[in-house]
C-alpha cells in the first residue's frame, strides 16, 4: 500500500481492504462498504482504528489491492 492510500483509493479498487495484526499475524478482508470507503473521502486509511479479533491489539497493517488475485494470495499466505 502506498504511504498515502486514502478511503478514495479503497473505494476506486472496488475490493476489500487487507488487514494484517503487526503483533500475531492475523488477517482479515473488511469490504470497502464496512471501512466507509466513499468516492472522494480523502481520510487516510492509517487513521482507520481496528482491533484485530484474535489478539485484542490494534497495531495494523493495511493493504490496499489491485486485483482479485492479490486479495486471493493474501489469505492464501495466512496461515
Amino acid at each position: 500500500m502506498s504511504a498515502s492510500a486514502d478511503l478514495h483509493d479503497v473505494w476506486n479498487t472496488r475490493l476489500p481492504l487487507g488487514i494484517s495484526c503487526n503483533h500475531c499475524l492475523h488477517r482479515a478482508l473488511i469490504p470497502r462498504e464496512r471501512v466507509g470507503a466513499r468516492e472522494g473521502d480523502l481520510r487516510c486509511v492509517d487513521t482507520l482504528r481496528f482491533r484485530c479479533t484474535k489478539c485484542g491489539r490494534r497495531a495494523y497493517t493495511a493493504h490496499l489491492f489491485k486485483e482479485q488475485r492479490h486479495v486471493k494470495r493474501f489469505m492464501a499466505e495466512y496461515r
